[in-house]
């Protein structure tokens, strides 16, 4: 989850692709919530291990 003290709250899928930094929007909280976020990073997961082998994911 991602955003400040005061705001909207996100959801990303943060990873690294060829030593760049890279953030996928899962979505929005409160409009949806931790377990479908999870969710969702795991098929966003499976789609950009797709992309190629040099990747690094932050979880």
């Amino acid at each position: 989850m991602s955003g400040k003290k005061i705001g909207s709250k996100r959801f990303l899928f943060r990873y690294t692709y060829q030593g760049r930094k890279c953030s996928i929007t899962i979505g929005r909280f409160p409009n949806i919530d931790v377990l479908a976020a999870r969710k969702l990073c795991g098929k966003e997961e499976a789609n950009v291990k797709q992309m190629g082998s040099n990747l690094d994911f932050t979880h």
